[in-house]
C-alpha cells in the first residue's frame, strides 16, 4: 500500500488516484509534483550570476517569484530579465543590438539610391523611435534630412521649396504641372 499526501491509498503506483481521477487521466500535472515537491516554483533556483546571455551579463537575483535577474547589457543599461527569457534565448540585449544592426544594415542599402526626387547621400541619425534619417539631395540641389520611411513609401518626393515652386507653376498654368528641368 502506497500512501502519498493528497492521494487516495493505492496498492501500487499505477493505480494512484488524485481527486477521484487516476494519474493516467491527469498527465498534465507538473513534473515537480511527481518529484516530491508540491509546486513547480519550489524547485531550486539556478545560480546564473556572472553568466553571459547574448549581450546580457547577469549581476544578481532581482526577485524569486517570478524568477527575475538583474542584468547589465554591454551598452551599460541595467534591467530585470526573466530567467526563462535568458535561458531560452528570447532576450539577448536591452534592444541596443537590434537598433545597431538595423541602422548598419540600412546604411549599406540606402546610400546612392534615388527615390523620386531624392538622392541619398549619407546616414544622418536614427530618431527616438529607431527610424533612420538620411542626408538627401533634392532635384534642385538642396541637401535635407529625410525620413527613410518617407523615401521608401513615396510620400517624400521633393523638398518644401520645390513643392512650393511646383504649386506656383500649377496655379499659373491652370492646373497643369510642367516637368522641372
Amino acid at each position: 500500500m502506497v500512501r502519498i499526501p493528497g492521494f487516495l491509498a493505492a496498492s501500487n503506483a499505477n493505480n494512484l488516484r488524485f481527486g477521484g481521477l487516476s494519474l493516467k487521466s491527469r498527465p498534465n500535472l507538473p513534473k515537480a509534483f511527481y518529484m516530491g515537491t508540491k509546486h513547480k516554483h519550489q524547485r531550486k533556483l539556478l545560480d546564473l550570476t556572472g553568466m553571459l546571455f547574448g549581450r546580457w551579463t547577469v549581476v544578481r537575483v532581482a526577485s524569486m517569484t517570478p524568477k527575475k535577474w538583474l542584468c547589465k547589457c554591454a551598452c551599460g543599461i541595467e534591467a530585470e530579465v526573466f530567467q526563462s527569457s535568458l535561458r531560452s534565448g528570447h532576450s539577448k540585449s536591452c534592444g541596443c543590438h537590434s537598433k545597431d544592426t538595423a541602422s548598419v544594415g540600412s546604411l549599406l542599402d540606402e546610400i546612392g539610391r534615388v527615390y523620386n526626387g531624392w538622392t541619398v547621400l549619407s546616414f544622418a541619425y536614427s530618431d527616438k523611435y529607431g527610424v533612420a534619417r538620411w542626408n538627401c539631395r533634392c532635384r534642385c540641389g538642396d541637401v535635407h534630412v529625410v525620413r527613410g520611411v518617407g523615401l521608401r513609401n513615396g510620400r517624400s518626393t521633393q523638398c518644401r521649396l520645390c513643392a512650393a515652386r511646383n504649386k506656383e507653376r500649377q496655379l499659373k498654368n491652370g492646373g497643369i504641372i510642367p516637368r522641372a528641368s
